[in-house]
């Protein structure tokens, strides 16, 4: 019970008397730290009914060396106020079946020990792998189509690439209807060979590895260039059973749409990946391609 009727005052006392308590307590890594912890294990134990068998100084020996959590690799912190964090350390027990023995304890973040704490290693995979996938494609649907963008880039470097298609082979069948699969759908009649095209233009997405500098007189003098990796048609391609994939060309056209890099589509699915902040998120993943795998076209056919 509170030792105040006036609200303002009990916060003002609680909130000393959590100060207190977090100065309080012992430093991570002093012996005082490791005795509390394996006490409060020891007590856990019993409660549960499981086997018990650690001491302080095992606890001490089995600490991260480097302070961070091994799993998430942030450095581990004492809670605030007395209240644990994410980054506050946690001893887990790695199966959940058997009880707070040697072998069978590690030290993580309580944000780790709490991922890993009602799941198999591979569930915890399967739900990384699907939490990745959902919020890439929630960044590519914060990106809303916008009639001006599509005016300035889209139609222009459409337009474009079917030009330049057609002189190089007037017999070429071009289907331009959007859909996921890419920008361009192109059959050649005389060999019954199909081709996909996805267009980009230079700051399109804002991304810093895409830049005007990037190209001088149709080469790019940056030695890299960025492809988003949960870019929708890239996806949608790869769904393709690998026997009956069409040849596949991503095209970055320079701001003017007279030149433009051709990359193929495994020179990309092979490229380190990399976060890159940008305006619509400050975690999207992209593919950072070498320009050595692309060659520079003229656009303009005389």
């Amino acid at each position: 019970m509170m030792p105040y009727k006036d609200l303002d005052k009990q916060r003002e006392y609680q909130r000393k008397w959590m100060q207190q308590k977090d100065r309080n307590r012992p430093p991570i890594g002093s012996n005082r730290f490791f005795s509390n912890a394996c006490s409060k294990m020891k007590n856990k134990a019993n409660e549960l009914g499981l086997d018990f068998n650690l001491d302080a100084t095992y606890l001490k020996d089995i600490f991260p060396v480097d302070g961070k959590c091994p799993a998430l690799r942030f450095t581990l912190e004492k809670g605030i106020n007395g209240i644990g964090t994410d980054s506050s350390p946690s001893l887990d027990r790695i199966n959940n079946k058997l009880g707070y023995t040697k072998d069978n304890v590690q030290w993580v973040s309580r944000l780790a020990n709490q991922i890993m704490s009602s799941a198999t290693p591979d569930q915890v995979i399967q739900v990384g792998e699907y939490f990745k996938r959902v919020t890439e494609e929630l960044v590519m649907r914060a990106k809303p189509f916008s009639k001006e963008d599509y005016d300035k880039y889209d139609s222009p470097a459409k337009e474009a690439m079917i030009y330049w298609l057609s002189q190089k082979n007037p017999n070429l069948i071009i289907d331009d209807k959007e859909n996921f699969k890419a920008d361009l759908r192109v059959t050649d009649p005389d060999t019954n060979k199909n081709y996909l095209f996805e267009l980009e233009t230079i700051n399109k997405w804002e991304s810093h590895m895409n830049s005007e500098d990037q190209f001088n007189c149709g080469v790019c003098k940056a030695d890299e260039f960025s492809v988003p990796t949960a870019k929708k048609s890239i996806k949608e391609y790869l769904k393709i059973p690998q026997e009956h994939r069409p040849n596949f060309t991503y095209v970055t056209f320079r701001s003017d749409f007279k030149m433009a890099l051709m990359t193929n589509i495994y020179a990309i699915l092979n490229s380190e990946r990399k976060v890159i902040p940008n305006r619509y998120s400050q975690t999207e993943e992209f593919y950072i391609v070498n320009k050595s795998f692309s060659r520079p076209e003229n656009m303009e056919i005389n």
